[in-house]
């Protein structure tokens, strides 16, 4: 195929009219730019820093949401409820490549276990537990924890003597071995004036009193 260069101050293609802002206008479909035998490159250069180099997704030309470097040499996500305010959505540092999400991330709670993170790797996400979501870590070896002081997954349990022969206990499970009594509350003495619990075995050879 012979070679052409063209030259144009204004290109309007598809029926689309250009005009002095957009040179370039096209009605169309779909855009294809296709490589020449190995890869290919699409670029969109910036004068200076405080310039914008995005691309802009629009709704009746309104803008919903702007990617690019937005008045910064920044990676900016954008969202707009309206086209003329914007939400900063994830912003990464182009000295350092460390990654700042400006508002509150929402987690859905799984269900279910996911699947482990590869080596090397941790995964973060919620996790429904009692009806309640609550935010896990997983690591390459399928373990998994909350974030949270959850007590039943933490192995943290908390001990409440009551008036009765009862204990209430919170995190873990526990069985009584022995006769639990709750000595009776005096103002006589600190130690005295606190609820606690008391274990006794049966009055016998090699019993116990113990919680396990």
């Amino acid at each position: 195929m012979s070679q052409a260069n063209l030259t144009a101050q204004l290109l309007g293609l598809g029926g689309a009219k250009a005009d002095s802002f957009n040179r370039l206008s096209m009605n169309s479909l779909a855009v294809l730019l296709n490589n020449a035998g190995a890869g290919i490159e699409a670029t969109v250069n910036k004068a200076a820093a405080g310039n914008d180099a995005a691309f802009a997704f629009k709704t009746g030309f309104s803008a919903r949401a702007l990617i690019g470097l937005l008045g910064n040499d920044n990676f900016s996500f954008k969202v707009s409820p309206n086209g003329s305010s914007f939400f900063d959505a994830i912003v990464v540092d182009h000295t350092n490549g460390q990654e700042e999400l400006p508002q509150p991330t929402v987690l859905p709670g799984l269900n279910a276990e996911p699947a482990q993170p590869p080596s090397g790797k941790t995964s973060v996400y919620g996790r429904n537990r009692a009806g309640a979501p609550w935010i896990d870590v997983m690591r390459p070896s399928e373990r998994e924890f909350p974030l949270q002081p959850h007590f039943g997954m933490n192995r943290i349990a908390d001990w409440s003597p009551s008036i009765t022969t009862t204990i209430t206990t919170e995190g873990l499970p526990v069985t009584n071995v022995g006769t639990v009594s709750h000595p009776t509350l005096a103002a006589t003495k600190l130690a005295a004036s606190m609820r606690r619990l008391r274990l006794t075995s049966a009055a016998v050879v090699d019993s116990v009193a113990e919680q396990r």
